[in-house]
């Protein structure tokens, strides 16, 4: 699996699963794609564990150095064949002799080992073509398009075949927000593979710029219209600053920085670690001490460190096997829409979907199917869109459930449901909460569905599905700052033990209290420069790993809540950990949790 084509794996999307005594743990690694390519996870896995490199970045592309390098390459192939499966070529200079370079991209090539041009500027692509056969990806560093035409220009000689990988580093700069579309649309035109919009990293002593959220909802907007099977773009986390902050040492240091153990740096003909491993404790030498200062502590915040968590899960299993699965799961928006009350300009929805949120909350129990009716009309035939559908009526015969099927498909126009759940207990008169649940089972079986979800249950309903081997998809409950009943009760516990995803409903508190009264929350929001939803929202998905319904039709609030990807500190989170105000909510005979009045919370 090792040698899977890894421009195949970038357009399937699949999981990567770790096999361990006959149980499969899969992890998403869609990001991680992203940044790793060309080589493909389970290579950095394997050599992570073994602590063997298998990259070698070339800092200065110079042809009195190639013997040099060529050397190191056969030195280190020749006490290991496992290492150093990729070289990647940093071409900032003039290349003086394109014949010599051939010959050097050739011998790589032949000993089956990776190449990647690192075109630090699109005029250095002049002559390339006398080695292009040897590249296995292309990757451009565009600092500004105030001048696309002439870089269009240039790239339209680009020669490649369907197996390369080609995409673009495109910086964001405030001033080409506006000349993005096109220029993007330039590139898809010439057969890029992606573009990844990223940011530089501060100077010394340059104090951040904040982005307009317009500046957001425009790269969003470009990925919205431009994005299909056949090209990502692919976004930065943190759209709210111009750049990223400086590299710092703090809690975030302790995890392992897997790219520095796979990657060495050669600068000058001088065979360097990054220095990361320097800060992670590992045990390393120097070359030259003035590496210390240069490679992993003035790198993009050092991205690698926080973007492997999913890896360090892995590495704590004596896994036997790593894989991809190639499966059917539904790639979900953390930020979900919910559509409870429901009022504004319907087709304000699709801001929604330009920022991401895929997820639609299907109910025809709000406003007398009003709501949903007039949603479907804006999502129908929308790309990526989850449907979300409860069953809402009452069911006294088990025929029951599959006439709400059919109602829910003729309204939304769809042959088959992404996700069903019943709406509550309190549904179900004559018939048994399993039965119900074997006839979505049938009808997941004939296609008419395709996932199952149960919401508002007790943890024991809940565990009898699962020992019934039904599969299930999600479970809804509700979930705030004020109200962990569900993780008091053991419910988030047995969906985290099952691969169960849990849904969030009620997750800033409907408006119903004023949350700016929080001394914590105000503090915490003072700290990260956030708001008190972005705060709340970042906890939910980032450290609760939850999927959150949130309902808002204005666009300045859109934007503002799909800002939850930053850093907080895990001291701050345990703080939140500890907020729980279970006695101020109710719970009935049908397992559904009530908000208490205002009046009674205000005070907290």
């Amino acid at each position: 699996m090792t040698n899977v084509n890894p421009k195949e794996l970038l357009f399937s999307n699949p999981n990567l699963v770790a096999v361990l005594d006959g149980c499969e743990h899969i992890y998403n690694t869609d990001n991680q794609f992203l940044y790793l390519y060309p080589l493909n996870i389970i290579d950095y896995v394997y050599s992570a564990q073994r602590g063997k490199p298998i990259k070698l970045q070339v800092k200065h592309f110079k042809t009195e150095l190639f013997d040099k390098i060529l050397n190191f390459i056969n030195t280190k192939l020749s006490e290991d064949k496992t290492i150093n499966r990729c070289v990647e070529f940093e071409i900032k200079e003039d290349v003086q002799d394109w014949n010599v370079v051939k010959s050097l991209f050739k011998i790589i090539y032949e000993m089956d080992i990776k190449i990647v041009a690192n075109f630090k500027s699109v005029k250095q692509l002049k002559n390339y073509d006398k080695v292009y056969q040897y590249i296995n990806c292309f990757k451009f560093a565009i600092k500004d398009c105030t001048d696309f035409k002439r870089q269009i220009k240039l790239l339209k000689q680009l020669k490649h075949h369907d197996e390369q990988l080609v995409y673009a580093k495109v910086y964001i700069n405030q001033q080409d927000i506006l000349r993005y579309n096109s220029f993007v649309k330039k590139l898809k035109s010439i057969g890029f593979d992606y573009i990844l919009f990223s940011k530089e990293l501060i100077a010394e002593g340059q104090q951040n710029v904040q982005l307009d959220t317009s500046v957001k909802y425009i790269l969003h907007k470009i990925k919205y219209d431009l994005e299909d099977e056949n090209f990502k773009i692919k976004l930065v986390k943190d759209l709210s600053t111009l750049y990223y902050p400086l590299f710092t040492l703090d809690e975030r240091n302790s995890k392992n920085c897997y790219a520095s153990k796979v990657c060495n740096y050669l600068i000058d003909g001088k065979l360097y670690p990054c220095a990361t491993r320097q800060i992670i404790n590992d045990d390393i030498s120097f070359e030259n001490q003035d590496s210390k200062n240069y490679i992993g502590t003035k790198c993009l915040d050092c991205a690698s460190i926080f973007e492997n968590d999913y890896i360090d899960e892995i590495l704590k299993f004596n896994f036997k096997e790593l894989k991809f699965n190639k499966t059917e799961e539904l790639e979900i928006n953390p930020l979900g829409v919910g559509t409870f009350k429901f009022k504004s300009d319907y087709s304000k929805i699709k801001n929604n979907l330009i920022l991401g949120q895929n997820l639609i909350d299907c109910n025809l129990a709000y406003n007398k199917g009003k709501t949903l009716r007039n949603i479907a009309k804006y999502i129908s035939g929308q790309r990526d869109v989850v449907l979300y559908c409860k069953l809402y009526k009452t069911i006294t015969k088990i025929s029951d459930v599959e006439e709400q099927i059919n109602e829910y498909q003729n309204i939304l126009k769809v042959k088959s449901l992404d996700i069903v759940s019943i709406h509550s207990l309190d549904i179900l008169k004559k018939v048994e909460l399993i039965d119900v649940y074997k006839e979505l089972q049938r009808l997941q079986s004939i296609g008419k569905i395709k996932h199952i979800g149960l919401c508002n249950t007790t943890k024991e309903q809940l565990n009898q599905i699962i020992e019934s081997g039904i599969k299930l998809y999600s479970f809804e409950g509700v979930y705030n700052l004020y109200c962990k009943y569900y993780e008091k009760c053991g419910v988030l516990d047995l969906c985290n033990t099952h691969n169960i995803k849990f849904i969030a409903y009620q997750p800033l508190l409907m408006g119903q209290f004023d949350l700016k009264q929080n001394d914590l929350l105000l503090s915490l929001a003072n700290k990260y420069s956030k708001s008190i939803p972005q705060i709340l929202l970042n906890y939910y998905i980032l450290h609760k790993k939850m999927i959150v319904l949130v309902k808002s039709s204005k666009l300045s609030h859109v934007i503002e809540n799909s800002n939850y990807d930053y850093y907080i500190q895990e001291s701050d989170y345990l703080k939140l950990d500890n907020v729980n105000m279970d006695k101020e909510y109710v719970v009935d005979s049908n397992n559904k949790v009530y908000l208490l009045s205002y009046g009674e919370i205000k005070d907290v």
